[in-house]
């Protein structure tokens, strides 16, 4: 439908632009004769052609400026920075409640938590708030230890949405790993500036924080 809704503007505004370029022709001629027609015909074409010159060189610029914005911001912010490493948290936590730490599965792992969830925790200064961002008390549980704290902040004149996952030990009151996505585009169908797609980020599924994710767990294998 969204496609068809787009279609059917494009064809109305072209046939809108038909229409005043041969109503502009006709008021020339009738008021000044040939050139007069000729000078109506030019004057509205001129104005539709400057105009989708104007729109494709803003939008390589906004394009180039997005890039730019996303690049630096991957580069600075973006990644895993690991706080206490898989290997130290199992030696922390000791061979025999690893064993009870398998991940959790399906929908019924989301949990509600504290406000003061980080209070104690040697990275923030007072609770709910980590590097100066504010985290509401959803959270998705891992398994019976880790919790994983999730922030969205969406930059709308960027198209980026900034994901924080902060994962959490909920019983030393540690913060284990966090992970920084940036997101650019304009989603599906992606028609409208659907160019904003192709923009090289450092998304979720890039970062594939997941599979350090199960390294905080006990699997089938024993690992």
């Amino acid at each position: 439908m969204i496609l068809v809704a787009i279609i059917f503007a494009l064809v109305a505004v072209l046939l809108v632009w038909i229409f005043t370029i041969w109503l502009f022709a006709y008021i020339g001629k009738k008021t000044f004769g040939h050139i007069g027609r000729n000078i109506g015909m030019a004057v509205p074409f001129l104005a539709g052609v400057l105009y989708v010159v104007y729109l494709i060189f803003s939008n390589i610029n906004e394009y180039r400026m997005v890039q730019s914005y996303v690049s630096q911001q991957c580069k600075e912010y973006g990644g895993i920075k690991i706080y206490i490493s898989p290997e130290e948290w199992r030696k922390q936590v000791g061979e025999e409640e690893w064993k009870t730490l398998k991940p959790w599965s399906g929908n019924g792992n989301r949990i509600e938590v504290e406000d003061k969830v980080f209070e104690g925790t040697p990275y923030h200064k007072s609770g709910g708030i980590f590097e100066g961002k504010e985290y509401g008390t959803s959270a998705y549980r891992i398994n019976n230890r880790v919790d994983l704290y999730v922030r969205y902040e969406y930059h709308t004149a960027n198209y980026t949405l900034k994901i924080d996952n902060i994962y959490f030990d909920n019983k030393n009151n540690n913060i284990l790993f966090k992970a920084t996505s940036f997101n650019t585009g304009v989603g599906l169908p992606g028609i409208y500036k659907g160019w904003m797609n192709d923009i090289k980020d450092c998304g979720w599924r890039d970062l594939k924080d997941d599979e350090l994710e199960k390294q905080y767990s006990f699997n089938e294998n024993g690992e």
